[in-house]
């Protein structure tokens, strides 16, 4: 994470320290087992070696990441009620989207997380 209130130095020199710990899918994973989504561990023959990995990658075609936010199962449901609104009501999506928009926003305000 950079800090956006550090000083520019520190910033750049953040950013360079991410970009070099982010540099090293295929080392990482060979020698500790983290998996960095990269496309060039993809294509390495490390990966491609992995046992069982073409399941996972399936698997992986039909799973979802839900992420974790305070209040998150409120913001979800903010996100259904959109869809309902223009899947089984007819309202136009863009109205639809711009009071589930409203929803969230007040939904992250409560909890602090604007």
């Amino acid at each position: 994470m950079v800090n956006s209130r550090s000083a520019p130095e520190v910033q750049e020199a953040a950013w360079k320290l991410a970009w070099y710990l982010d540099s090293h899918p295929i080392d990482y994973m060979v020698n500790t087992g983290l998996l960095q989504p990269q496309k060039v561990l993809q294509e390495s023959q490390e990966f491609q070696n992995i046992p069982y990995m073409d399941l996972f990658l399936t698997q992986m075609e039909t799973s979802m990441y839900s992420p974790r936010i305070p209040r998150f199962y409120e913001v979800a449901d903010a996100l259904a009620r959109a869809r309902d609104r223009s899947v089984v009501e007819g309202m136009s999506v863009a109205e639809s989207l711009s009071i589930a928009q409203e929803e969230i926003d007040q939904i992250m305000a409560d909890s602090g997380q604007e």
